[in-house]
């Protein structure tokens, strides 16, 4: 059961509690706890535990990491110019010599380099087609 305040869930155990206890339950052992996850209030007969995560919580510490991960990915990331010239240097080593297999090669290379967002490959290679006009 969800409850708008903690005051209505004791209410409820106080004026209910003997209907919902189970076999060898006492009314001591039903609290009431927040829930982050509704925002709400619910009651229940298990014991409180200080380690326990909510889901809430484990969401939030996982979003902080792929957050602090982005970061690092980013400092790891080069500029445009950067990837062009690496695109332009290793196409004349594998000896890329027509825009068909120009745009073959950027292909592979973007398929290798999997840090770079769809977008940024599509600037990427908007760039390199203005070079080439």
């Amino acid at each position: 059961m969800l409850f708008e305040t903690e005051k209505k869930a004791q209410n409820f155990i106080k004026f209910n509690g003997q209907d919902i206890l189970r076999d060898g339950q006492t009314i001591d052992q039903i609290r009431v706890y927040y829930c982050p996850s509704c925002c709400g209030y619910h009651i229940t007969s298990k014991p409180f535990k200080e380690t326990y995560n909510h889901n809430t919580e484990r969401l939030l510490k996982e979003y902080k990491q792929s957050k602090a991960n982005k970061a690092v990915l980013r400092t790891l990331k080069y500029t445009d110019d950067e990837v062009i010239k690496d695109i332009h240097k290793q196409a004349q080593n594998a000896s890329v010599t027509s825009k068909k297999e120009l745009k073959r090669f950027i292909t592979e290379y973007f398929a290798q380099h999997t840090q770079y967002t769809k977008q940024q490959q599509d600037d990427i290679r908007h760039k390199i087609n203005q070079m080439l006009k």
